[in-house]
């Protein structure tokens, strides 16, 4: 995964942390780092731009992980899985806060409605609301 300048057109920074094809992204608030994931064994990488070096590692998943998302007060994060979880982690520590459920099939997305809600959707078309834990 690259990191380019778009007013140059020049690569800023190249991370190889990730074994295989990266699956999901998201940025934190601050714009300075971002979590991703790669078609892995679940593993999820925090990463500081500046610095160039993955700050933490998110593990839990057990299957590839297809969705990432970053609460807007940039507290926690929210991962979704072909394992069929969706995942609560705390950005700050990396724990993992909750195991939301387990889906009869793959989770394909995950998107925080506010800071209290999270909604997911499986394969199969269904929707979940989830209620987060404080």
């Amino acid at each position: 995964m690259s990191l380019w300048d778009l007013k140059n057109g020049k690569q800023i920074n190249l991370f190889s942390d990730h074994k295989g094809e990266v699956t999901a992204l998201a940025f934190l608030p601050d714009g300075k780092q971002f979590v991703s994931a790669a078609d892995n064994a679940g593993a999820i990488k925090q990463v500081d731009m500046a610095a160039g070096k993955v700050t933490r590692t998110f593990e839990g998943h057990t299957k590839g992980v297809t969705s990432l998302a970053v609460s807007a007060d940039g507290k926690r994060l929210v991962s979704s899985s072909a394992d069929t979880t969706v995942r609560l982690w705390d950005l700050k520590t990396g724990k993992e806060i909750a195991k939301l459920a387990e889906h009869r099939k793959a989770v394909t997305q995950d998107v925080f409605l506010n800071n209290e809600r999270v909604a997911s959707t499986v394969e199969d078309g269904a929707m979940i609301v989830w209620h987060l834990p404080k």
